[in-house]
């Protein structure tokens, strides 16, 4: 069984989760995180609520993914190891 088109679509998904991580660390870098009450900072709230709404959907999305990657690179790892154990005369499961 030839693991490798597995392997390339586990790092491309695994690439995406990074991607996904370094986007919400860049983009919360720059957002000011401060609350606005006063009426004149009304203006800033719509900004921060819809920037927060982002994050969170970024951050449901890479916990999501995470586990995914989590648990396809823990298979193609067994996977790996059963077929070696297999190739190197071990009994066949």
């Amino acid at each position: 069984m030839n693991l490798i088109p597995y392997v390339v679509m586990w790092a491309a998904l695994a690439l995406v989760v990074l991607a996904m991580g370094l986007i919400r660390n860049l983009g919360a870098m720059h957002e000011d995180d401060n609350i606005h009450v006063s009426a004149g900072e009304a203006g800033l709230i719509p900004k921060q609520v819809s920037f927060f709404r982002r994050i969170e959907i970024l951050e449901r999305w890479g916990k999501t993914l995470t586990v995914i990657v989590l648990a396809s690179g823990v298979a193609l790892a067994v996977l790996y190891l059963a077929q070696a154990w297999q190739s190197s005369g071990g009994p066949r499961l």
